[in-house]
């Protein structure tokens, strides 16, 4: 067995640190990188937003997110997402705080006759995963006529088909409207 001389040894000894600080250095990049991203992806609110969520929801904690909407997408909109008494529920309001749009769980059984029948017509009653009211107070109508409409309830429901997520929307009072392909 060869022994190592005395400058081998500092050698081994000085690549045995470099290698220690090398990896301090990579776990402490990652770990300041790993901590810039989940402050990023905190969505701070305006105080107009915070104030009026607050207001109509006292002692609610909500999970935020923060969307574009809109013809060009140039409207910002934040989204709470909260437990209501009936179920999950999901507020809309704009950066001045006013409230647009409003979605609530609701059961089957609550969604206007005519909406129920065509589900039943479609043989789509069983591949219901939810059913929201939404109460839509930012109406924009196509034309210049005002329609003078404070809101707007539409119902959604959310179906699977041949393994596709998708929301079949009616009228306050049951109609068919549309069927939306969702992600």
């Amino acid at each position: 067995m060869e022994r190592l001389s005395k400058k081998d040894c500092r050698k081994n000894n000085t690549n045995k640190v470099f290698r220690v600080v090398i990896l301090l250095l990579i776990v402490s990049f990652n770990t300041k990188s790993f901590g810039q991203e989940k402050s990023e992806n905190k969505i701070v609110l305006p105080i107009e937003v915070k104030a009026a969520f607050e207001k109509r929801y006292p002692d609610v904690k909500a999970s935020w997110t923060r969307e574009y909407r809109g013809y060009n997408n140039d409207q910002l909109r934040y989204e709470a997402k909260f437990r209501g008494s009936k179920g999950n529920d999901l507020a809309v309001f704009d950066n001045l705080g006013n409230l647009k749009a409003f979605e609530s769980s609701i059961a089957l059984s609550h969604l206007p006759k005519k909406a129920t029948n065509y589900l039943k017509k479609a043989h789509l009653v069983k591949k219901v995963t939810e059913a929201v009211k939404v109460t839509d107070m930012d109406i924009q109508s196509d034309s210049d006529i005002d329609l003078n409409i404070k809101s707007m309830i539409t119902y959604e429901v959310g179906v699977v088909k041949e393994n596709l997520f998708y929301d079949l929307v009616f009228t306050d009072k049951g109609d068919f409207i549309r069927m939306v392909q969702k992600n």
